[in-house]
């Protein structure tokens, strides 16, 4: 446990240090900041992955297929909010995942959802709309959609875990970013300055360790105790946002992001709970 809470808080602040780079972009779009994580990752892991690739046209394989294409798009909506939004909204967007892995286990698992449960879900939601009044609907849609597809990832991604060793599963995710990206842009990637290496380097070196260290947090912890230190990047984006951009934030803001941070522990403990009970 103390190791996976170690793991899971490593990735709460090198997620939140990756949408920093992400945010500031210096001239290179979402999708391209995308292509060159995946890069990164496909490159670093390469060999470990090589060592197991066996597993991975295996039948039992499916869920980090469906881990690795699921998080490709949840990774693409989340760029793009970062660089369309301020930090803190984009993170709390994509932090919405929780809520949605719930209603996904009572559709499709038949899983009870009690009334606490409910007022949570009201209340991360509430928060989250009272943090992004007025941001253009394109930017909730993508951002939904982000937060949809990393529900789907989260739930897959401890059946993943349990399977195969860390690089894999970032080997994978690397992989179709790349492809993702380049779907995306057609192709059609613009040659990098030497004045954006620096945001092309913090990308893919804190977007890999992040996503390394998530993959850590779930193979030693239950998907709904890792997926809330993702919460941690939300306060980190608060505090990028006022200190590095000069933010001006109302105590109503404070208190949303307050609020929401709250309601999504509370709603991931009560599951968990709810799961051990």
């Amino acid at each position: 446990m103390r190791r996976g809470i170690g793991f899971g808080l490593a990735y709460g602040f090198f997620l939140a240090a990756a949408s920093l780079a992400v945010h500031v972009g210096s001239g290179l779009d979402s999708a391209e900041l995308t292509f060159y994580r995946g890069a990164a990752g496909f490159l670093f892991f390469f060999s470990a992955a090589m060592r197991s690739r066996s597993l991975l046209v295996q039948k039992a394989a499916w869920p980090l297929w469906l881990r690795t294409i699921a998080s490709s798009i949840s990774i693409l909506c989340y760029y793009w909010t970062l660089q369309a939004t301020d930090i803190g909204i984009a993170s709390s967007l994509l932090n919405l995942a929780p809520v949605f892995v719930i209603f996904m286990t009572a559709i499709f698992l038949s899983e009870h959802i009690s009334a606490a449960e409910v007022i949570a879900v009201l209340a991360a939601v509430a928060s989250v709309t009272s943090l992004g009044a007025g941001i253009p609907t394109a930017v909730w849609l993508v951002g939904l959609c982000g937060s949809v597809t990393g529900a789907t990832s989260f739930t897959a991604l401890r059946a993943s875990a349990q399977r195969f060793d860390a690089a894999v599963v970032v080997w994978m995710l690397s992989l179709f970013l790349i492809i993702a990206a380049l779907v995306v842009k057609q192709g059609n990637l613009q040659t990098p300055s030497l004045s954006q290496a620096p945001v092309i380097a913090g990308v893919c070196i804190f977007g890999v360790t992040s996503q390394f260290f998530q993959t850590k947090a779930y193979t030693f912890l239950p998907a709904a105790i890792a997926s809330a230190f993702g919460l941690t990047s939300v306060a980190w984006g608060f505090f990028f946002d006022i200190v590095l951009f000069g933010k001006l934030v109302s105590s109503f803001q404070i208190a949303s992001y307050v609020s929401f941070i709250a309601a999504i522990t509370v709603l991931v403990y009560l599951r968990n709970a709810s799961k051990e009970a």
